[in-house]
C-alpha cells in the first residue's frame, strides 16, 4: 500500500459567521481528513472558552447529498470513541492566547482500512463544508483569526475492494422537558455502529439530565438495552477508559472552569512557578473549582 499525506488547506482564515466550502480533489481514495482549527483569544480571560464551541457543523456533502455532518463537539466526542483519546489539541484560552483544537473525519474502521474508504471516483462535486458562528469580542476571539488546516490522508496505491464508508450524522435534537419520556425514531436504511446521546448543561452530571437510556423494538416487545445513565457511564469507562483534555490559563482563586469532557474523573493542575500552590476543589459534571490557600496568584 502506498499513502500520504495531501494539504488540502493551509491555515486558510475562516469567516467569523458563514459557511466556508472547500473542494476535496485529490484524485485517490481518502481514509480520513484531519482538520485543525486555530484562534486568536481576545484580551480578557476566559477560562472555559475553546475554538469547537465555534465551529457549528462540519459536513461532507456532494451537491446536495449530505455524506458526513457533525458539529466539531460532536466529532471530537466521536473521535475519542473511535480512536482512544481526544484528538491533538493546545487549549491556550488566557488572554490573547493561541489555541488549537483539532478533529477528524474517519471514512475507514481504522486509519488506512483498505476497503472502507470516501472513494472521490463516485462522487461529481465533492466539498467539505465548515460553519462557523463567532461573536468576535474580548472575552471570545478575535476577529477574522479562526483558521482550519484541512490535510486529507488519501490511499494512492492497494485500496482494496470499496465496501462503503463509515457516515456519522446528527439525528435528532430536542430541548429536554423537566420529567418525561421522549421517543426517537432510528432509520433503518444503514446498519448503526455507535449512537452518541449528547445532555450537554454546563456544571451539571449528564446522568441529572438524562435518567435512561433505552432501545426497544415493536412497542417494548423486544428491549434491546435499558441504562439507568449512570451505569452507562461506567460501561462506557470500562470499555474506552479515561479521556484527557489540557488546558492553559492564568486562574485564580475560587475561578471555575469547564472541560469538554462529562463527567469529570480527576484534575491535575500546575502552577506557572515554584511559589504557586494550587488545589482543586469542587468537581461537578464538567466544570471544577480552582483553589488556592495563598490567595490569588497570576
Amino acid at each position: 500500500m502506498k499513502q500520504r499525506a495531501v494539504y488540502i488547506e493551509d491555515a486558510k482564515t475562516l469567516s467569523d459567521t458563514g459557511t466556508c466550502s472547500i473542494d476535496l480533489k485529490t484524485g485517490a481514495p481518502i481514509s480520513y481528513l484531519e482538520l485543525i482549527f486555530g484562534g486568536t483569544k481576545g484580551t480578557t480571560e476566559n477560562y472555559s472558552d475553546k475554538i469547537s464551541e465555534y465551529i457549528t457543523k462540519i459536513e461532507v456533502v456532494d451537491g446536495a447529498d449530505v455524506l458526513w455532518s457533525l458539529s466539531m463537539q460532536e466529532a471530537i466526542a466521536l473521535n475519542a470513541i473511535e480512536m482512544g483519546e481526544i484528538p491533538a489539541h493546545d487549549n491556550d484560552v488566557s488572554a490573547s492566547g493561541t489555541g488549537v483544537q483539532s478533529c477528524f473525519i474517519n471514512f475507514g474502521l481504522y486509519p488506512f482500512d483498505l476497503n472502507h474508504y470516501l472513494n472521490v471516483a463516485d462522487y461529481r462535486n465533492l466539498q467539505l463544508k465548515v460553519t462557523t458562528a463567532l461573536t468576535a469580542a474580548v472575552t471570545t476571539y478575535v476577529t477574522n483569526t479562526l483558521t482550519i488546516d484541512v490535510i486529507a490522508h488519501v490511499i494512492d496505491e492497494g485500496a482494496g475492494s470499496y465496501d462503503g464508508y463509515l457516515m456519522a450524522k446528527e439525528h435528532y435534537s430536542w430541548t429536554l422537558a423537566a420529567s418525561g419520556d421522549e421517543t426517537v425514531d432510528l432509520p433503518r436504511d444503514f446498519p448503526y455502529r455507535f449512537i452518541m446521546v449528547k445532555a450537554f448543561e454546563d456544571n451539571k452530571a449528564v446522568s441529572t439530565k438524562i435518567s435512561n437510556v433505552k432501545m426497544t423494538c415493536d412497542a417494548d416487545r423486544f428491549i434491546i438495552f435499558d441504562y439507568a445513565t449512570g451505569d452507562l457511564i461506567l460501561r462506557n469507562r470500562s470499555k474506552f477508559g479515561f479521556f484527557h483534555e489540557t488546558l492553559q490559563s492564568t486562574c485564580l482563586d475560587n475561578d471555575n472552569v469547564d472541560s469538554i469532557l462529562f463527567d469529570i474523573a480527576a484534575v491535575s493542575i500546575r502552577g506557572a512557578t515554584d511559589d504557586e500552590v494550587y488545589q482543586i476543589g469542587a468537581i461537578t459534571g464538567n466544570r471544577f473549582v480552582v483553589e488556592s490557600s495563598y490567595g490569588n496568584y497570576t
